[in-house]
């Protein structure tokens, strides 16, 4: 699929991640759509049932009797090779890009232990053929008995870190903006990257998590007592 220039409206829309909760903190990827809902303010938003009550009656007003429309009012149709990605709101485009990217992914129990993802992909005779990308082994339960002594220890920044904490519990795109200058409306295609990269990670991060099922440090000390509610998910690998 290509990416052409054009403007984008709705980044936001893609925020119906959120959905899934607390998964690693991306689900607030909507975050970023507000910016869709400037131009509809007021009683005359789309939707709003004053301004769907009126088109109505604009419509009876003005439209007057049918009249057919032969073919030939009919543009000619773009190719069917997924270039055509100016035609569709943001969403749409990065949600199709999603499962572009990740129907190219498998997983399976590696050979010497862990759990392995792999790349489908052609090769030079134009064959499907599987690459290795990444094995993850699990942690130990004395590497877990040690990490477990860290988070402890860090418990005692909360005070003076909550209020970032807090703010990061979403996708901190204020805090990358603050340092690349990322706006809505001056870089979407570079926002919906992101956003395309954020959902592809997050489910490549919680099929890995499943498979391995590291138990969280809530679950291993009753004295952790996170400031936040624990997503339910494995702790490894870190989706932050």
């Amino acid at each position: 699929m290509s990416f052409e220039t054009g403007s984008v409206g709705a980044v936001g829309a893609v925020g119906a991640v959120g959905a899934v909760g607390a998964v690693g903190a991306v689900g607030a990827v909507g975050a970023v759509g507000a910016v869709g809902a400037v131009g509809a303010v007021g009683a005359g938003a789309y939707g709003a049932p004053g301004a769907t009550a009126a088109l109505v009656a604009h419509r009876d007003g003005i439209a007057g009797t049918w009249q057919s429309v032969g073919d030939t009012a009919v543009p000619d149709l773009p190719a069917i090779d997924g270039t055509s990605t100016d035609r569709w709101e943001s969403w749409v485009r990065v949600t199709t890009l999603e499962m572009e990217l990740l129907s190219r992914v498998h997983f399976e129990p590696a050979r010497r232990g862990g759990f392995a993802m792999r790349w489908l992909a052609r090769d030079r005779s134009g064959a499907w053929a599987e690459h290795d990308l990444v094995t993850l082994v699990r942690p130990g339960r004395k590497q877990l008995a040690t990490q477990l002594d860290l988070v402890a220890d860090y418990a005692d920044l909360r005070a003076d870190r909550m209020a970032e904490i807090l703010a990061q519990v979403s996708v901190p795109y204020p805090f990358w903006s603050s340092i690349a200058n990322l706006h809505p409306d001056r870089h979407p295609r570079t926002m919906e990257l992101l956003d395309v990269a954020l959902r592809m990670a997050r489910g490549v991060e919680l099929r890995f998590k499943h498979a391995l099922a590291v138990p969280r440090p809530v679950e291993l000390s009753a004295q952790i007592q996170p400031m936040l509610l624990t997503p339910g998910h494995g702790a490894f690998p870190s989706g932050h």
